[in-house]
């Protein structure tokens, strides 16, 4: 990962677009229809392992851009998620300023 670079963990990216929380991380495991269509839509299915420190420990997720952030976005607007209507709404209204 480069430094400075903003990334999203799988489930923070599915539970914001109002999937389950485990619904990316699975979604990426098998080669079905959601990733096909995640593709068309320029999603690259890369992700990154980040280490995070925490009271706890340290622990490991995964994570995906931010551009292949916006794609799920996109995908979840198509699939008529209200979480990720609102956060397209949001995200235009913030760039159309």
């Amino acid at each position: 990962m480069l430094f400075g670079e903003y990334r999203v963990g799988l489930s923070s990216a599915s539970k914001a677009n109002g999937f389950s929380k485990e619904w990316l991380g699975r979604s990426l495991k098998r080669d079905g229809n959601q990733i096909e269509t995640l593709q068309d839509i320029g999603f690259s299915g890369k992700t990154e392992k980040v280490a995070t420190q925490s009271i706890k420990g340290q622990r490991e997720s995964k994570t995906i851009s931010l551009d292949d952030f916006k794609h799920l976005i996109t995908y979840g607007v198509i699939k008529k998620k209200k979480k990720a209507i609102s956060l397209q709404t949001a995200l235009t209204r913030v760039c159309s300023n």
